[in-house]
């Protein structure tokens, strides 16, 4: 029998808003089991929500597919079934499989597929080119063309390249890939426009592709990924850097060891591995003897793959490497003791020293009559500012006093509506969306404090010379999740008070409202917006 929570799941993840599809996804990765019959039911939803519009739905969607798909391995009725519908297709002449294919279900069609690739007949492709034709189903058709491209040559590459304009950001990346399986460095210019595509899968299969062939533009690509906010953004970066063989990757890979998310530190770490990195052995050491057992594990296994067999790469790009040789030989002066002279500064610390020494000179003791008048003059100047500016900003301090109570009335109204709505004694339809939101936004609060006291706890575990030797990647992950954190309590914040505002914004005499705890509330939030209006105008015009 189905759970109630796996029915709100799946009609969660039709959702229209992006969010809570989103977070429906999220909350597939949460589940610590799932039965055979709700797995049956998940997977046809998640494939289709790896085609949703939404990058972060995609995202979620593939990451819990593999998670159910993971999951079916644990019943045995549902491995048989795999089991026979293989042998099944196997004992099955191909011509016969593709014939009646397009009425099959899609995970017997994505088998059908994967299996043709090993057929050993001249036929199999145009048959293959007309069944991509018609079909329909967009998870089957980029399995499809990531065979073709297996089994095609050079004169399907007109058909492939149509594809890198479709829809389907999974079909995108697969035609790119079918295309350098056949064409290699001969498509570069046909595949390098979607290194700009908006989709984090595309973007890291095409720079992976690209980097092969010495593309120097993949590098800032997946640089500008690595540093995005959004942890697909990041996770795809790293996926594409293990497998670009210069050392710009390997910049990037260490960089992406003081990551917020610990499944982005495990996946740098495992492209450090697959890259063969030498320069990574010293700090995946460290990584391996303390802090978070996960990625301590990671961090092993990747030393044993690094130590069989150490790589040194070159960079791709001469000017990286020229800044790299002066930032070494700049260590190495001044771990000699020998101290580097002056050096004039230049761009915005240049900027900032002029800007200072102007400061410094315009108060300044002066000499001479007319100096000394023009110092009186510039001292009455800033102290008839400061006097006067005084009572704005004094006005600016109420008005910051008010906004602030306005804003925690607001809050309160919100929190209480939200209690009052799940106790059924307020209702209003539009109360599901915040509703879904709010819980979004706590789970998302409730795995950064998991990870803020992870962190808390590494640090304990360290001795004092580890957490010297660690403090900078201990302060920039806790900084990261810090700053999470705020925005996320902040948004939550938003939420409570937008439910408010909704509620205040309601024509007077509603009736419930009448009964319950808020009575008087929204009334004083519009008192406080009165008294805000009228200081607002005071400021302005003093």
């Amino acid at each position: 029998m189905t759970r109630p929570t796996i029915k709100r799941i799946v009609m969660d993840l039709e959702s229209k808003d992006e969010d809570i599809a989103t977070y429906a996804a999220m909350s597939i990765l949460r589940l610590k089991e799932i039965a055979e019959e709700e797995i049956v039911e998940l997977l046809p939803m998640l494939r289709k929500a790896t085609t949703n519009p939404s990058i972060s739905v995609r995202f979620f969607a593939r990451k819990a597919l593999n998670e159910v798909k993971l999951g079916m391995r644990r019943h045995p009725r549902l491995v048989a079934e795999i089991d026979r519908l293989r042998e099944e297709t196997r004992n099955t002449g191909w011509s016969d499989l593709l014939d009646g294919l397009l009425q099959t279900p899609t995970e017997k069609k994505l088998m059908v597929i994967d299996l043709l690739k090993d057929v050993d007949d001249p036929k199999i492709l145009p048959a293959l080119l007309d069944y991509l034709a018609a079909e329909r189903d967009e998870f089957v058709v980029a399995e499809t063309i990531r065979v073709i491209g297996l089994v095609g040559g050079v004169e399907q590459i007109p058909i492939l390249e149509q594809y890198l304009k479709h829809r389907d950001s999974r079909i995108r990346s697969n035609s790119a890939e079918a295309l350098d399986h056949i064409g290699g460095k001969t498509v570069m210019q046909s595949i390098l426009p979607l290194l700009e595509d908006d989709d984090n899968r595309v973007k890291a299969t095409v720079a992976k592709l690209l980097s092969k062939h010495g593309e120097p533009r993949v590098v800032a690509a997946l640089t500008a990924m690595l540093r995005s906010v959004e942890v697909w953004m990041r996770e795809s970066a790293i996926y594409a850097l293990g497998y670009v063989p210069y050392q710009e990757a390997v910049d990037l890979l260490l960089e992406a060891l003081v990551d917020v998310n610990s499944d982005v530190r495990v996946k740098a770490i495992e492209s450090l591995g697959r890259l063969h990195a030498g320069r990574a052995t010293e700090y995946l050491h460290t990584i391996s003897v303390g802090g978070d057992s996960t990625v301590a594990q990671a961090a092993s296994h990747a030393l044993r793959v690094i130590r069989a067999n150490a790589v040194d790469y070159e960079y791709l790009d001469p000017e990286h490497a020229q800044h790299a040789a002066g930032v070494s030989g700049l260590r190495r002066r001044a771990s000699s003791g020998v101290r580097a002279a002056a050096t004039p500064r230049s761009g915005a610390w240049a900027a900032a020293a002029r800007a200072e020494t102007h400061e410094e000179d315009a108060d300044a003791p002066a000499s001479g009559g007319t100096a000394r008048a023009d110092s009186g003059v510039r001292a009455s100047a800033r102290f008839a500012t400061r006097l006067l500016g005084g009572q704005r900003r004094a006005d600016k301090k109420e008005l910051e006093a008010l906004i602030l109570q306005r804003d925690e009335l607001l809050l309160d109204i919100g929190k209480q509506v939200m209690v009052l709505f799940h106790e059924r004694a307020f209702e209003r339809p539009w109360l599901s969306h915040f509703d879904h939101e709010i819980k979004k936004v706590r789970y998302l609060i409730d795995q950064k404090e998991l990870q803020r006291q992870a962190i808390e706890k590494d640090s304990q575990k360290m001795t004092f010379i580890g957490f010297l030797r660690e403090a900078a990647r201990f302060f920039t992950h806790e900084k990261q999740v810090g700053q999470r954190l705020d925005a996320l309590n902040e948004r939550l914040a938003r939420c409570y008070r937008d439910v408010a505002r909704r509620v205040v914004d309601e024509p007077t005499g509603t009736g419930d409202l009448d009964t319950l705890a808020l009575k008087g509330l929204p009334d004083a939030v519009q008192r406080l917006e009165q008294q805000i209006r009228e200081l607002e105008s005071a400021v302005q015009s003093g």
